[in-house]
């Protein structure tokens, strides 16, 4: 007895990575053919969100190293602009 087993066509993982493939491809055209700027900074920052979540504790510390030494310049602006309050 022949009995025909066939799941649709959206539900095979091979159609869904090469439809995904498409729109990304439609995507980086549009952006690129716009202004070829965004398609740099769009990878720049999958590249950025890649490397956050796959080196996480390097990641976290790099940014609390970078707040730390921009807190320097914060907190000069922000007595600046209380005595500046105070004047007025």
């Amino acid at each position: 007895m022949w009995i025909d087993h066939h799941k649709p066509i959206l539900a095979h993982p091979m159609f869904r990575i090469g439809a995904l493939g498409v729109i990304i491809g439609i995507v980086a055209g549009l952006l690129s053919g716009v202004q070829p700027i965004y398609l740099s900074v769009l990878f720049v920052l999958i590249v950025g969100l890649l490397y956050f979540f796959t080196n996480f504790e390097k990641a976290v510390l790099g940014l609390l190293i970078l707040r730390s030494s921009l807190d320097i310049f914060l907190l000069n602006s922000f007595l600046l602009h209380w005595l500046l309050a105070l004047m007025v």
